[in-house]
């Protein structure tokens, strides 16, 4: 089955049919019966070189789907915040992609978005769930991580870059509060 993906900063969106997920409908929760989602220390070698290889683009997310027949999947179609493919997501072996600086002209509203660019976006977990595979990213101030799915728990590790311990992440937790929206929105 091919299903369209839409690579998102804030999270990857799946929609097969006339069913629609995007982070504020699907409620995908850690499950402890759903099988481990680890990357192996090849997975991460070969992420770390593809994220490495992009060319320097600091307004436009880059993504590659890695197949397990070892091919590179190009997305169809990129912006600011997202990137869209065409994919089966049973046959892929694990995704790289950036998240970009938020070219919000409004720089309270960007500096937040950026704060949450350096972790998992909300539908960044759909590869995990949906095909098995690992999701790498870079983040805007140049660190890669590696989201998985281990022992019932999403799970956060850094590669690269900032000190940032392993931490559990689940779907939907980073999403900034009111007061900080408003600050945001204030400068």
């Amino acid at each position: 089955m091919r299903l369209p993906v839409l690579m998102l900063v804030t999270g990857i969106v799946l929609s097969s049919f006339n069913a629609m997920a995007s982070g504020s409908q699907v409620n995908s929760i850690a499950q402890p019966n759903k099988p481990n989602v680890v990357a192996t220390s090849a997975m991460d070698k070969q992420a770390i070189a593809i994220l490495c290889s992009l060319p320097d683009n600091r307004r436009i997310e880059q993504a590659r789907a890695v197949m397990k027949d070892g091919s590179l999947i190009m997305p169809t179609r990129c912006t600011n915040h997202s990137c869209s493919f065409k994919i089966d997501t049973s046959k892929v072996r694990f995704v790289v992609h950036t998240h970009v600086k938020s070219n919000d002209d409004n720089h309270g509203v960007a500096r937040l978005i950026n704060k949450g660019r350096e972790l998992p976006g909300p539908g960044d977990h759909a590869f995990l769930d949906m095909g098995n595979a690992p999701n790498y990213f870079l983040t805007p101030k140049g660190s890669i991580r590696v989201l998985e799915y281990h022992n019932g728990e999403y799970r956060v590790r850094t590669l690269s870059g900032d000190n940032l311990p392993v931490r559990h992440w689940q779907p939907y937790a980073g999403e900034p509060s009111l007061s900080e929206i408003s600050r945001a929105l204030r400068g």
